[in-house]
């Protein structure tokens, strides 16, 4: 079985597009909140990071595009399109994974007006 192409049109994203797809994002969002939560407050976990890097040949900054590059493939691949104004949040005290609020229309938003992409059951 191959893997699908990555898909490269960008929409806005869509209440119903969230919940029909509702585990597989939630499963990224806690991937990337727990890598945030490790990125701040494990320092074996930070210096293997910048480690890896290291023998890679990547500043941390390169690491952290890589990172997202590789999240914002798996939501294309989920949803079908690449969201219009996705943002993976490394601050570990709120969601990883966001829209900018001109492009959030239906979804729940946090305080700051971003619409939450994988928000959990409470918060839907």
């Amino acid at each position: 079985m191959a893997l699908r192409k990555t898909p490269t049109k960008v929409r806005t994203i869509t209440k119903a597009d969230v919940d029909a797809h509702r585990i597989a994002l939630r499963r990224i969002e806690v991937k990337e909140h727990r890598r945030a939560e490790s990125m701040c407050s494990d320092e074996q976990y930070y210096n293997r990071i910048v480690r890896w890097a290291e023998r890679h040949n990547l500043t941390m900054d390169e690491y952290e595009e890589c990172r997202e590059a590789k999240s914002r493939d798996l939501i294309a691949r989920i949803l079908g399109y690449v969201p219009a104004g996705l943002l993976i949040n490394g601050d570990p005290r709120g969601y990883a994974l966001k829209v900018q609020p001109e492009n959030a229309n239906d979804l729940p938003k946090d305080w700051g007006g971003y619409g939450i992409l994988a928000p959990d059951r409470a918060q839907s």
